[in-house]
């Protein structure tokens, strides 16, 4: 149990630091990721790519992804959540069927995972208000902007502190787009699914702007479109809650450039 395992942990630095023992934020950060084999993907994903961990952060990851444990286990709507990356790693054990999906190459948009009766282009990009469709060139374009507004499950933008990354499953919705291996994307039931390239999707938000979301996985499969909040912490945006009008506020010097509104399973959704 996580929380056991935390509280067991700050116990015993509390008990050190009767002693005079101290304990520096770092080593404590990596002691407490010291957790059993079956934890793994969640322990590379909070120290991948880090000169540093943050003992805060780490406790607040672990209490995250238990909380999140438990409520994927009476509420299957919410399997999508709690993305955690672990690259360039084949994972042992895939059912068959799973398997031979991701073998399926789409004859007409060249993507994985599904065939050409089933490819989203022939449905006339329906998720997305788009113009044109963007190429897979590195820069991106003007041409392409999806619509939040009215957006049904599928096409909304689900603000998450527990991604490692964006990520989406439509593909017709970038304007600019690298194909390629990158590794899996976990999800909180820990099924992994085929990154099958990044890109950059341009966003139309609440006041009308229009927004470039960069670095996003295009990760076919998955069932939400997710936007993950440590990343744009990263990019030195700031979040504000308000717990009576239900909103959240992600701001950048100081403006508010996103808007995040509770849903009934409490969750924030762009």
């Amino acid at each position: 149990d996580l929380v056991e395992h935390v509280n067991a942990f700050n116990q015993l630095v509390m008990d050190l630091a009767r002693l005079d023992v101290k304990i520096e934020d770092e080593d404590k950060a990596l002691l407490l990721v010291s957790l059993p084999p079956s934890y793994e993907h969640l322990v590379i994903t909070l120290t991948h790519g880090k000169t540093t961990v943050n003992n805060e952060e780490v406790t607040a990851a672990l209490l995250g992804h238990e909380l999140r444990k438990q409520k994927n286990a009476t509420d299957e709507s919410t399997q999508d959540l709690g993305l955690a990356v672990k690259g360039y790693q084949l994972r042992k054990g895939e059912e068959a069927e799973k398997k031979k999906k991701k073998k399926v190459q789409c004859y007409r948009c060249k993507d994985w995972g599904h065939i050409k009766r089933e490819c989203p282009e022939l449905k006339g990009g329906a998720s997305a208000n788009a113009a044109t469709r963007g190429d897979d060139s590195d820069s991106s374009s003007d041409v392409l902007v999806v619509s939040n507004r009215r957006s049904t499950k599928a096409e909304a933008w689900m603000l998450d502190s527990a991604c490692s990354f964006h990520a989406t499953p439509n593909r017709e919705w970038f304007s600019s787009y690298k194909s390629g291996e990158f590794g899996l994307a976990y999800v909180g039931d820990d099924t992994g699914y085929r990154v099958a390239g990044v890109g950059d999707i341009k966003i139309k938000m609440f006041d009308g702007v229009e927004r470039m979301l960069r670095g996003v996985r295009h990760v076919p499969g998955l069932k939400r479109n997710l936007i993950s909040l440590g990343v744009l912490h990263d990019g030195g945006m700031e979040f504000r809650c308000d717990r009576d009008t239900k909103i959240m506020e992600i701001m950048e010097d100081g403006v508010t450039v996103m808007i995040g509104e509770r849903t009934a399973s409490h969750l924030y959704k762009l």
